[in-house]
């Protein structure tokens, strides 16, 4: 299993999240940068993937409605994936 960490308070733009993403996650080369895309990827993972993400309330703060998104796409790929799982330090909020 691969095991990844991701700390939220090391983002601050969308697109240094999905600059995060593609240092951290084992993406293929077509990785589109959006969400979508990452659901599509996280969803068929070639194997198991232990997803650490922290410093998430940061996250929240700096990327807003998106960060929103970004953790229903986590949480979406979890339910999808046998092989994804994610754990969150501390609990995001409305969970």
């Amino acid at each position: 299993m691969t095991c990844v960490h991701l700390d939220g308070r090391e983002i601050f733009t969308c697109g240094g999240l999905h600059d995060a993403l593609v240092r951290a996650l084992p993406l293929p080369e077509w990785y589109g940068r959006n969400l979508d895309a990452l659901l599509d990827c996280l969803t068929d993972l070639p194997g198991e993937l232990s997803l650490h993400l922290s410093g998430i309330e940061v996250l929240e703060e700096r990327l807003g409605s998106y960060a929103s998104v970004f953790l229903r796409v986590l949480r979406q790929a979890e339910e999808d994936n046998s092989r994804f799982h994610l754990f969150m330090e501390p609990p995001a909020s409305g969970q």
